[in-house]
């Protein structure tokens, strides 16, 4: 028995299907069957209409219902939530609200956004784009405007005057009538001269009746909608059609019986693809969802009430249909404040949704390489020693990258360095302590310091290869290895000149030999010649500290200015070296106690080979181990003249102090000649 949940528009809308089923029964469309219903009410609430629906097919599921929760939204034991709500709503920046919920809620939200004066643009869902409750609410103007969609307007066929034939009898018959009764009396018998027979004011379902007035019965009609009404009518001759498909029907009967199960009618239901009364064609997609489309309405409240216009359409397929003139009128709408004061989360910025727009914005996602902080920020770049973010939100220092002195490979480097720069020193304190002996004057004399302050020079340089790197550091590593190194194979050289010289017996060439035999002047001119391409290169293409930029990093190494200058000053070098391989190659042959040519062929040896293994290494190289790479190759460099040339005169000095004096460099001179049948005294002529 329905008490208090009254509705005018769903009493007219359970006539539109019952008035629907009768019309399907009187048509030949499904002969010798009659189609019937089972109607509940749910007072307008989904949970109760869920309820309902389920009680149909209470003979082949059975579900355990614990509790149906209340959707109403009650101001007095909901209001907390609905200032919460009503705060986001005043405070967010969005230009457009959408409301989809039922015209109970809807009431409660609207009537706190007009106390508010919140004014925006709303959407409607289908369930409020037509409500009367809503359009009659005071001060409804001032909320901003309103759009909704509804189902394909149409007028029911034949329904209209289905409803002006309504009588009083009718109310036995059908109880929700007898209630519109009870609520709205209808006129009987002659009105008193204050009464009017057409009054078509009604109650709202929460106050009381009055018997004050009486009502006109065809006062009904007014009150039918042309949106659900339609669909309802579209829905019984869908499940009709399908019906008649399943059942395999013609005009006379149908030739499959009634018994059949929902599944088969949901697969005839897909099928459908009819038009209905020669104006509405229906289907469904794969989706279940009609080809009917939905009509757009506008709320015009601007005359005093709310008038509802139909403005366009929205189509199945998913295009917006607009009339031109509503189209141009758009064009030159302003929008809000709202819209032009957009915040958009981290990585994002404002900009323009359209060409044509010049407030109307959306956020869109930064660049890769670009960062923002949200809100109205727009997209910026990284400054070069920083890179952007995972979350696009800020910058982050991008990491320094070189050779640290904590890194594994440059510990070895500095501890094979200062190594070889102690052993150096040593070797030279042992040679100051005996730079009388034999041995020492044997092997260059005074060269031999200058060889070894050129090797602690060229040992200390290793420490510029590692560390934060500067300008001068980068000027000072190559440069100082090159000046020192070449200083040192030019004093060997020296040397090596000084023993052919002594052990050339054929007058004319020792004659030669002896105006060229001026280790100051073969020291120096061979370093006048690196001292002009070091200069050269200092001056015109200076090593300088460059940093190289990857997407987290920065690199910093040296470069050398000009690979050119660097290829030059190292070939002399080399060609300094060749030259002592033959020299020394040539004076294996010679009388010399102490070999010192040989050790000397195998030090340059080792050099030459040292360097050509450098080429292909260093062009492969890249990061902060090329650094590394050319500190290796110049430690190679060193160890080998001080293993090679120096650690043999240090084993005699202190392990083989026997031939360390004149009487034996003597014999073993003179035994070498012996046994090649040579008089080692000749006189010259």
């Amino acid at each position: 028995m329905v008490t208090r949940c009254f509705d005018i528009q769903s009493f007219l809308q359970t006539r539109v299907m019952i008035y629907s089923i009768g019309v399907i029964n009187q048509s030949p469309m499904l002969p010798n069957l009659t189609l019937g219903y089972e109607m509940y009410d749910t007072c307008g609430d989904v949970t109760m209409a869920l309820k309902a629906a389920l009680s149909l097919m209470a003979d082949r599921i059975n579900p355990d219902f614990k509790e149906i929760l209340p959707s109403v939204v009650s101001r007095k034991e909901h209001q907390n939530l609905l200032n919460r709500l009503m705060q986001t709503v005043k405070e967010s920046t969005a230009e457009v609200i959408v409301i989809f919920t039922k015209t109970s809620n809807v009431r409660i939200v609207l009537e706190e956004a007009i106390r508010l004066g919140i004014n925006k643009t709303w959407i409607a869902g289908d369930s409020w784009s037509t409500a009367t409750e809503i359009r009659d609410l005071k001060g409804i103007e001032q909320i901003g405007r309103v759009y909704g969609f509804i189902m394909k307007q149409n007028t029911v066929p034949g329904f209209e005057e289905h409803v002006r034939g309504f009588t009083a009898q009718l109310a036995e018959e059908d109880s929700f009538f007898s209630e519109y009764l009870t609520r709205n009396p209808a006129c009987t018998g002659s009105l008193d001269p204050g009464k009017d027979p057409q009054n078509c004011s009604f109650h709202n379902a929460d106050e009381e009746s009055s018997t004050a007035h009486c009502t006109n019965i065809q006062c009904l009609v007014q009150h039918i909608d042309r949106d659900e009404s339609y669909g309802i009518y579209l829905a019984v001759k869908v499940i009709a059609q399908a019906l008649h498909s399943l059942l395999k029907c013609d005009d006379m009967k149908c030739n499959r019986t009634a018994t059949f199960t929902a599944r088969e009618l949901l697969e005839e239901i897909k099928q459908v693809n009819f038009t209905v009364d020669n104006i509405t064609n229906i289907s469904f997609d794969q989706h279940g969802d009609p080809s009917l489309g939905y009509d757009i309405l506008a709320w015009d409240m601007e005359d005093g009430g709310v008038i509802l216009k139909e403005i366009g359409e929205y189509a199945p397929s998913g295009d917006i249909v607009l009339p031109q003139h509503l189209i141009s009128e758009c064009n030159n709408i302003t929008v809000t404040i709202y819209n032009c004061s957009k915040a958009c989360p981290y990585g994002q910025e404002l900009s323009l949704s359209g060409a044509n727009n010049t407030c109307c914005k959306i956020c869109n996602f930064c660049a890769d390489n670009q960062y923002s902080e949200g809100g109205n920020k727009t997209c910026r770049s990284c400054k070069d020693n920083e890179f952007v973010s995972s979350d696009h939100d800020c910058c982050v220092p991008k990491t320094m990258t070189f050779l640290k002195l904590t890194d594994g490979f440059a510990i070895v480097l500095a501890v094979f360095g200062l190594a070889g720069l102690i052993f150096t020193l040593l070797v030279a304190a042992l040679f100051i302590k005996y730079r009388d002996s034999p041995i020492i004057k044997g092997t260059g004399g005074n060269l031999c310091f200058l060889i070894l302050i050129s090797l602690a020079t060229s040992f200390s340089s290793v420490c510029t290869f590692f560390g934060r790197l500067s300008d001068r550091t980068c000027k000072a590593g190559l440069p100082l290895f090159i000046l020192s190194f070449s200083l040192c194979v030019s004093c060997i050289l020296a040397n090596l000149f000084q023993i052919c010289v002594g052990f050339a017996f054929e007058a004319k060439v020792r004659d030669r030999l002896k105006r060229l035999n001026n280790p100051v002047a073969i020291v120096t001119g061979c370093m006048a010649v690196q001292v002009a391409l070091c200069t050269m290169w200092l001056t015109l293409f200076p090593p300088f500290r460059k940093t190289v930029h990857s997407e987290q990093h920065i690199l910093i190494r040296c470069d050398n200015g000009s690979n050119v200058m660097f290829a030059v000053s190292l070939g002399y070098i080399s060609f300094l070296a060749v030259v002592c391989f033959l020299f020394g190659f040539k004076g294996k042959r010679l009388p010399d106690l102490y070999k010192n040519a040989s050790f000397i062929t195998i030090s340059m040896l080792i050099y030459l080979v040292a360097w050509m293994l450098f080429i292909p290494v260093y062009i492969k190289t890249s990061g902060k181990y090329v650094q590394a790479v050319q500190a290796s190759a110049i430690l190679v460099s060193n160890y080998s003249i001080l293993g090679c040339h120096f650690c043999p005169k240090c084993y005699i000095i202190l392990f083989r102090k026997e031939l360390n004096n004149e009487k034996a460099i003597l014999e073993y001179i003179r035994k070498h000649y012996e046994k090649k049948g040579v008089s080692p005294v000749t006189t010259d002529k």
